[in-house]
């Protein structure tokens, strides 16, 4: 029954953040984020009984949903050439086990955090400090976003700034969590930069259009 939610959910994560991401509005900021696979995968690594199926499912579901992701690009959409979609999907492929792997077992982490209650506290910071700093980035680094997609940004940012005080339950905990999240809020904001040049870069190179 897990390989098959497994299965499911990568499938609806990768063509849903693709039909997001083709869209010319602010609803392209609910596809072209790292969050939604955050998200997933921490919920994978939640409901998995021992740690290892936390990691095992997470990095199963964003695998699937980065095949999903670039097979409706070159089954549906045209103008994709094909050195950059190998490229890109070699890339990709490679790095979505280890993101599903990194926050599957933060979301094992925060359901048994009760073992050290810092635990939970760091692995809820970890994504929801990557979630807010990614796209406070994004929402403070153009001056050409519409007041719609700043909206949306923002939206992300709560969620990431919210997630130690909503999913942690003791007062010693969310304190914790917050502080940590604001940190890796700081340290999103710092690396993000990197990752974009490299993504931009790897598009250059292969030249999508």
């Amino acid at each position: 029954m897990l390989v098959t939610w497994v299965i499911i959910v990568g499938i609806a994560l990768g063509i849903g953040t693709k039909l997001a991401d083709n869209q010319e509005n602010a609803l392209t900021w609910l596809g072209s984020l790292t969050a939604p696979w955050i998200i997933v995968s921490f919920g994978f690594g939640a409901v998995s009984v021992n740690w290892i199926r936390s990691a095992l499912s997470a990095a199963g579901a964003m695998l699937t949903g980065i095949l999903a992701y670039y097979s409706w690009m070159w089954l549906f959409e045209g103008g994709v050439n094909l050195s950059y979609f190998l490229s890109v999907t070699v890339l990709w492929v490679a790095a979505a086990p280890v993101v599903g792997i990194v926050f599957g077992l933060c979301g094992w982490m925060w359901r048994h955090g009760d073992r050290h209650w810092l635990m939970g506290s760091v692995a809820v910071a970890l994504a929801g400090g990557i979630i807010a700093g990614e796209s406070a980035f994004m929402a403070f680094s153009s001056a050409t976003l519409s007041s719609a997609e700043v909206t949306i940004l923002c939206i992300w940012i709560t969620v990431g700034l919210m997630m130690p005080l909503v999913l942690l339950s003791q007062r010693r905990d969310r304190l914790a969590g917050l502080g940590l999240t604001l940190c890796w809020l700081m340290i999103g904001l710092a690396t993000v930069p990197l990752f974009l040049g490299f993504f931009a870069a790897t598009e250059t190179a292969g030249g999508l259009r």
